[in-house]
Protein backbone atom coordinates (compact mmCIF):
# COMPACT_ATOMS: atom_id res chain seq x y z
CA UNK A 1 0.00 0.00 0.00
CA UNK A 2 2.68 2.46 0.65
CA UNK A 3 4.37 1.98 -2.51
CA UNK A 4 1.18 2.56 -4.23
CA UNK A 5 0.93 5.89 -2.30
CA UNK A 6 4.57 6.92 -3.26
CA UNK A 7 3.42 6.17 -6.63
CA UNK A 8 0.98 8.44 -6.80
CA UNK A 9 2.57 11.07 -5.40
CA UNK A 10 5.23 11.04 -7.57
CA UNK A 11 2.95 11.03 -10.54
CA UNK A 12 1.10 14.22 -9.02
CA UNK A 13 4.02 15.98 -8.57
CA UNK A 14 5.16 15.54 -12.12
CA UNK A 15 2.04 17.03 -13.20
CA UNK A 16 1.99 20.54 -14.62
CA UNK A 17 0.66 23.08 -12.59
CA UNK A 18 -2.21 25.26 -12.56
CA UNK A 19 -2.73 28.19 -14.91
CA UNK A 20 -1.26 31.31 -12.87
CA UNK A 21 -2.58 34.85 -14.16
CA UNK A 22 -0.23 37.56 -14.96
CA UNK A 23 0.07 41.21 -16.22
CA UNK A 24 1.99 42.05 -18.91
CA UNK A 25 4.44 45.18 -18.99
CA UNK A 26 1.59 47.56 -20.94
CA UNK A 27 -0.82 46.12 -18.41
CA UNK A 28 -2.81 43.29 -20.30
CA UNK A 29 -4.11 40.63 -18.42
CA UNK A 30 -2.47 37.00 -19.49
CA UNK A 31 -2.33 34.19 -18.25
CA UNK A 32 0.81 31.69 -18.10
CA UNK A 33 -0.19 27.86 -18.57
CA UNK A 34 2.71 24.93 -17.75
CA UNK A 35 3.11 21.17 -19.48
CA UNK A 36 5.19 18.63 -20.26
CA UNK A 37 7.07 19.27 -23.42
CA UNK A 38 5.60 15.99 -25.16
CA UNK A 39 2.11 16.86 -23.58
CA UNK A 40 1.69 20.37 -25.06
CA UNK A 41 -1.85 19.31 -25.77
CA UNK A 42 -2.55 19.98 -22.19
CA UNK A 43 -1.34 23.67 -22.58
CA UNK A 44 -3.41 24.38 -25.93
CA UNK A 45 -6.50 22.79 -23.76
CA UNK A 46 -5.84 24.86 -20.31
CA UNK A 47 -5.74 28.16 -22.72
CA UNK A 48 -8.86 27.32 -24.37
CA UNK A 49 -10.85 26.77 -20.63
CA UNK A 50 -9.01 30.08 -19.67
CA UNK A 51 -10.48 31.81 -22.77
CA UNK A 52 -13.22 30.21 -23.85
CA UNK A 53 -15.03 31.43 -27.08
CA UNK A 54 -13.06 34.23 -27.00
CA UNK A 55 -10.24 32.66 -28.51
CA UNK A 56 -6.33 33.39 -27.40
CA UNK A 57 -3.10 34.87 -28.62
CA UNK A 58 0.08 33.26 -27.58
CA UNK A 59 2.23 35.99 -25.94
CA UNK A 60 5.13 33.93 -25.18
CA UNK A 61 6.44 30.60 -25.15
CA UNK A 62 9.63 29.17 -22.52
CA UNK A 63 10.82 26.35 -20.84
CA UNK A 64 11.51 26.52 -16.67
CA UNK A 65 14.21 25.30 -15.12
CA UNK A 66 12.63 21.61 -14.63
CA UNK A 67 11.87 21.83 -18.75
CA UNK A 68 8.59 22.23 -18.87
CA UNK A 69 7.02 24.58 -21.23
CA UNK A 70 5.54 27.78 -20.31
CA UNK A 71 2.90 29.10 -22.29
CA UNK A 72 1.97 33.01 -22.13
CA UNK A 73 -1.46 33.90 -23.47
CA UNK A 74 -3.80 36.98 -23.59
CA UNK A 75 -7.30 36.77 -24.03
CA UNK A 76 -8.73 38.00 -27.50
CA UNK A 77 -11.27 40.75 -26.78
Amino acid sequence: MKAYIMIISLMLASCASAPKEIYLNTGDKASVVSCSPTDMDHCYSQAGKICESKGYNTFNKSRDNNGYIQLTITCRN
